[in-house]
Order: structure tokens, then sequence, then C-alpha cells
């Protein structure tokens, strides 16, 4: 073989490998690029799983108090509780003005300010769950433990609530407590937060029953505060003069009355309705 033949036998032969190492590296690229694409593709997926499965809503911070953070779900619980109240008492008769059937957020009920009945639930729910936190605290402060009368308030709640469930047709505790007070409640969270109230209420009591105070301090505090410590229970009655303004002639004829037949006609209604009145006062 010449020279310039095995020279060009060699150059084609270098750059077919050139071509096959290229081809090899971009294939390489590829499963490369293929792979990052399959562990994105991998961790959406495991992210989108977590995420449905409330496992960051559930450790997330809704709101603060006193130093204490709380998840969405116990704000919801609060959130539930406030709701439900107002639906009982509509039950009861009373004319609170929620319907039931309309998303809270939707059904303004104060026109002047715009609230919505979600603001007012979402304000009733964590007012209440303030004071259940400051009286926890307040009880942890002193050492106070929950006494065996509520642990056993506690216990049988759960029990009467898990007996009501079966009754109900829910699958589950944990089903009723989701469905009732919000996707991220469990069974756990739920025993946690009747426990809190419960501490809150024996507390509550305890405490006012240790209090003493001798008469002249409750004179001395009356005197200072009577005008937000009295309460008066009245009565109103209205007693209302009327008047006809028109009368019947001999004849059966419709006639009105002149303006000074209505004045007098007036005065003598006005004089009996304040004998009346005062007739009932009287008694």
């Amino acid at each position: 073989m010449s020279a310039s033949r095995e020279k060009k036998t060699r150059q084609g032969s270098t750059y077919a490998q050139r071509r096959n190492n290229k081809a090899e590296e971009k294939s390489s690229r590829m499963h490369v690029v293929y792979g990052v694409v399959g562990v994105v593709i991998a961790v959406l997926a495991i992210a989108l799983l977590v995420w449905d499965s409330g496992f960051f809503q559930k450790r997330t911070t809704a709101v603060t108090i006193d130093g204490e953070d709380f998840t969405p779900a116990v704000v919801q619980y609060y959130y539930h509780n406030a709701m439900t109240e107002t639906l009982y008492y509509a039950q009861m008769g009373m004319n609170t003005g929620f319907d039931s059937s309309v998303d809270p957020k939707d059904q303004v009920k104060d026109e002047e300010s715009g609230t919505t009945w979600y603001d007012y639930f979402l304000d009733q729910g964590l007012t209440s769950l303030t004071q259940v936190t400051m009286l926890n605290h307040a009880a942890e402060k002193e050492g106070y433990t929950l006494p065996a009368a509520g642990q056993a308030y506690v216990d049988a709640s759960i029990e009467q609530t898990a007996q009501s469930v079966r009754a109900s047709g829910y699958s589950s505790l944990e089903h009723y407590l989701r469905t009732n007070f919000g996707s991220y409640m469990t069974e756990k969270l739920y025993k946690e937060i009747l426990t809190a109230q419960t501490i809150a209420t024996y507390y509550q009591q305890d405490h006012q029953d240790n209090l003493t105070y001798s008469d002249e301090e409750l004179e001395a505090y009356y005197q200072e505060n009577k005008n937000n410590l009295d309460t008066f229970n009245y009565s109103v009655f209205t007693v209302q003069a009327s008047i006809e303004t028109t009368t019947t002639d001999e004849e059966g004829n419709s006639v009105d009355l002149t303006d000074e037949e209505k004045q007098a006609a007036f005065d003598t209604a006005k004089a009996q309705a304040q004998a009346t009145a005062q007739e009932i006062q009287n008694k």
C-alpha cells in the first residue's frame, strides 16, 4: 500500500472513530437527560403524594398564641365548633341569619363592615383557642395537672363519640373527625385538643373556687365597678293612641273628620293611652 493511500485509510478510520465516539457521547448524554427527567418526575410524584397526605399542612403554623404554634388542623377544629354553635342556635329557633347551604365565605354577616360568616367563625374560633391556650399556660406555670375526674371525662367523651360514630355509619372515628373538623384532623390530635379544653375548664373552676375575699374587699371592688356589675331586668310595653279619621253620617255615608275633630279625638285617645300606661307601670 502506498504511503498516501495508507494515510487516507488512517484518516478515514480516525474520522469513523470520532463519529462513533460522538454518537456514544450523545447517547450517554441522552441517557443522563432521560435519567434526570425520570428522577424529577419521580420527585414531583412523591411531592404530590406527600402534599395530598397533608404532611406539610399538618406541620405548618397557622397561628401563634402566647408563644405556642398551632397547625391549620387545630384552627379548623375551633372554626367548625363556632359554626356548629350557630347551627345549634338555628335549630333552637333563633334567627341567626346564617344559611348552611351557602359557603360562609359567600355570605356577608355585617353589611357595614363587610364581615363574612367565614370571618366571624374564624374570629370566634381563634378567641376560644386563645382562651383555652392562656388557661393551659397559666395551669402549666402553677404545676396544675388534670385531675382523675377530668381524665375520665376525656376518655369517656372519646368513647362516647366512637360509639356514636359506629352507629352513624362512618367507617372509623378518624373518618368522622375529618368530616366534621377538617381534613387534617386525627384521633390523636382530637384527644390533645379535648384534653387541653378540659384542663382549661377544670383549672378555671378550681382557681375560682380557691379565691377568697373579705367583705370589705368585695364591697370596695363593687363600688369601683358597679356600673359594669349591676344588671337590670325590664319589660317594655307600648301603648299607642290611635283614632279613626272618618265617621258615618245618618245615611250611612263615610265622612272625613275635620282637623279640629281629629285633634279632639286624638287628645282623648292620648289621655286614655297614658292612663293605661300608668296602670301597667303601677302593676
